[in-house]
């Protein structure tokens, strides 16, 4: 097999061979390298969790359980059990939605079987993978594209089965052996300092000396770099600089790397303007040279409008032990996050002292770009769109958004950090990017040796070599062109508007320090980051872009990490809203500590977009202040308690209903959902639309009410008057009786629980009505 398919020298094969008795191998050489093989292992498998003898069983019987079944201790006032295991079907990586998405686990294990056991499915997968191997075999089988391989076909193959819980695959810990091993290899330990190592892992023995570096990168100013451009250029840009902070944080994590030494596999996370390095301890001088050249070269093309923080700890071998590398994490991200109070500090004030305190810009008879509002200083760095000046980098990043619309492929090749630039000089975007040792382009390069294309995933499914891109973007095949707000808003069913989304995981940074409990170990971080990846950067693009509903009327500015902003069609952007969180709460194992929360502002068509996207980041910061447990959405201006519920058209509801005591499987945003669905309902079948205003009446104020209520003084007359605004329709000639006495149940439900009921904890909020006659009012009015 070897032989076959790894071109690798048999030193090399001897130490993975002999890995679990060093001692074996036919060589002093493979001795040591297999022992360091075996450290790297040992540190790498501290996140076996022993199963009871009693449940010892068959790899076979054993599939991966979901790293989200065992997160707790996030949300005191929360009940979970860790023993609700979810399971993913051992079938290889892809981004398929529906009964095909292998990243929404099943709460029952003989589900993701196809039979009685797994041996067909690792059977199938074995032969996928052995034959996907020849193919790639054929060219040179960089360390990249192997990683990709095992990622696609391990990912869901549980490591050690048979003895521990399997809740780490063997791609992870695959991933994470490398690694270590690679930082090992790079200390130059001999032998003896090998074995003495191990000895103390055997013995359990703490200690205190550093042999690795935990790196984190952060990009500061990103909103404002985003955002700070005037709103008629809005779309055109915004896509192409959300893209660039994504290749921008790769660039520079590639680049440390391969300044160092280090294979790709060390990088324990890259998204979201962040990453995560895990680097030799004796590499902190080179990394200090690296930082400081990074931080010259960002300076000095994009000025202080980015500044890329840069900062690490040291890591001993006890560090690697269950529940120790989650308060590391934590303490790397506190550091970088005081690096950001020192931004550029990398930077000799004397050496460049006019850069920082002198005026930046020349001033007078100077052009400036009207995107950007930079100063255009040179001829060739200026463009012109329609009558407007345009610099060649807002420019380059217009010209990559429509480049990627319908590209297949993705370039990436690798060089070096080039020499410090004197002078201040306006680039493409890709130019930036290779003179930080990577360039990223969805165009070919004509100069650049070695280039390496990689494919981007069609319908689901990745083909090697490949790149995860958040696309999602409106795009006319038929004109050649984007589809621009006023088509957006042309697209909305009723009211022509517009709504922007900002969506985020509840309290990410406790539930990488707290969420795994004593189980907190570097494999499983490393995959907790990694599905949480694949989801906003893999599945999440590829329900916008198979479902004809959101791809024809959203655009995503960004997805990755763990939040995404879109904007689109405002009745569009609704349902997508509840589809994200539907299928992240499939995702996540229903496990109520893992949990999102939106904000959505609805916009005329005219408002400027970046105001707007500022906005839908304060209302999201208004639904995560609603409750302690946050695990809300603000739609309107109010911020509701939301959660999963069956969608039902208005017979449904009005059946359902009938049986009051349903309304206690219900949320707040499930009571707005069905009240909308109930006004609708009724206009479509020629209700008059005053039924949306009385209802809306009725319901007006009780907010005020409900606190004179907690002190006992309630007023009975404005507290029932919705009967009497709806009297015409409980006639027995109504046709509309049914939908009344529905809406009814839904107000006294209400009514009750905010004024008359001692436990006011679950009660929902009157304004949960107003905002559904809003919503109604929206979809109901003509064009």
């Amino acid at each position: 097999f070897f032989d076959k398919f790894f071109f690798i020298d048999e030193t090399t094969r001897d130490a993975v061979l002999f890995h679990h008795s060093p001692e074996n191998a036919p060589t002093e050489k493979a001795k040591r390298i297999a022992l360091l093989v075996q450290i790297a292992d040992w540190l790498s498998s501290s996140e076996r969790i022993e199963k009871e003898k009693e449940e010892v069983t068959s790899p076979t019987n054993e599939p991966l359980i979901s790293i989200f079944s065992n997160i707790t201790k996030i949300k005191e006032s929360v009940k979970w059990s860790s023993k609700s295991l979810y399971y993913y079907p051992l079938k290889n990586l892809s981004f398929k939605l529906g009964e095909d998405a292998v990243l929404l686990p099943a709460s029952a294990k003989k589900s993701v079987m196809s039979g009685y056991n797994l041996t067909p499915d690792y059977d199938y997968l074995w032969e996928a993978f052995i034959r996907e191997l020849e193919h790639l075999s054929k060219k040179k089988l960089a360390l990249e594209l192997l990683l990709q391989l095992l990622e696609k076909y391990l990912w869901a193959v549980p490591q050690a089965a048979y003895l521990h819980l399997p809740d780490i695959s063997l791609y992870d810990h695959l991933k994470t052996t490398c690694a270590i091993a690679a930082c090992l290899q790079q200390m130059d330990l001999s032998f003896e300092e090998l074995q003495e190592l191990k000895q103390a892992l055997l013995a359990k023995k703490k200690t205190k000396k550093p042999l690795f570096l935990l790196v984190k990168g952060d990009i500061s100013g990103i909103q404002n770099f985003i955002f700070t451009i005037i709103s008629k250029f809005a779309l055109k840009t915004l896509k192409g600089r959300s893209l660039f902070i994504e290749f921008l944080t790769e660039t520079v994590a590639r680049t440390i790397l391969r300044e160092v030494g280090l294979p790709i596999t060390n990088i324990l996370y890259c998204g979201g303007g962040n990453f995560y390095l895990l680097l030799p301890v004796n590499a902190s001088e080179k990394l200090e040279t690296l930082r400081k050249e990074i931080a010259i070269n960002i300076f000095n093309q994009l000025g202080v409008s980015l500044y890329f923080a840069i900062d690490w700890i040291e890591l001993s071998t006890t560090d690697f032990m269950p529940d120790n590398i989650s308060k590391k994490w934590s303490e790397v991200s506190e550091k970088v996050n005081q690096k950001k109070l020192s931004q550029y500090s990398e930077l000799d004030l004397k050496e460049n002292y006019s850069a920082f305190f002198e005026p930046f810009e020349e001033g007078g008879d100077k052009k400036n770009c009207a995107v950007c509002h930079v100063e255009i200083t040179r001829k060739e760095e200026l463009k012109k769109w329609e009558e407007n000046d345009v610099c060649l980098l807002c420019d380059s990043f217009s010209k990559m958004v429509q480049s990627m619309c319908t590209a297949k492929k993705v370039y990436l090749s690798e060089g070096k950090l080039t020499d410090r630039i004197k002078e201040k000089v306006i680039k493409e975007y890709d130019g930036i990017l290779e003179s930080l040792g990577t360039r990223i382009s969805f165009e070919p390069s004509e100069t650049r040796k070695g280039e390496q294309a990689y494919f981007l995933p069609e319908k689901g499914l990745p083909k090697i070599p490949y790149r995860v891109v958040p696309r999602g973007i409106p795009f006319n095949k038929k004109e050649q062109r984007i589809n621009d707000l006023d088509i957006l808003a042309k697209n909305a069913e009723g009211d022509e508007k517009i709504a922007v989304l900002k969506m985020d995981i509840d309290s990410l940074g406790s539930i990488f320090r707290f969420g795994l409990g004593k189980q907190s170990t570097i494999s499983r971080i490393s995959t907790l980051s990694g599905m949480i990846s694949r989801f906003f950067g893999g599945y999440l693009n590829e329900l916008i872009s198979q479902t004809p509903h959101y791809r024809e009327n959203c655009y995503t500015i960004f997805a990755g990490g763990d939040d995404t902003l879109i904007i689109g069609s405002w009745n569009v952007i609704f349902d997508l809203a509840y589809t994200i969180y539907e299928d992240f709460r499939r995702f996540s194992c229903t496990n109520p500590h893992i949990t999102l929360s939106a904000g959505i502002v609805v916009i005329n068509k005219k408002y400027p977009i970046i105001r707007a996207a500022i906005e839908a980041e304060e209302a999201l910061a208004k639904a995560k202040s609603n409750t302690k447990e946050k695990n809300s959405i603000n739609i309107f201006g109010e911020s509701f308690r939301w959660d999963l519920y069956p969608k039902r058209k208005a017979p449904e509801i009005i059946s359902y209903l009938k049986n009051s005591k349903n309304l206690k499987t219900l949320n707040e945003y499930a009571i707005i959902c069905y009240v909308k669905e109930l006004l609708v309902d009724m206009i479509e079948k020629g209700c008059p639309k005053s039924i949306i205003h009385k209802v809306a009446k009725s319901v007006r104020g009780l907010t005020a009410l409900t606190k004179n209520a907690s002190k006992g003084i309630v007023d009975i007359p404005k507290v029932w008057r919705f009967r009497y605004y709806l009297r015409d329709y409980f006639k027995d000639k109504s046709k509309f009786k049914e939908h009344a006495c529905c809406l009814e149940s839904i107000y006294n439900y209400i009514i009750e629980k905010n004024f008359f009921s001692e436990e006011k904890d679950d009660a929902f909020k009157p304004s949960c009505i107003l905002v559904a006659a809003r919503w109604a009012e929206l979809l109901t009015r003509k064009k």
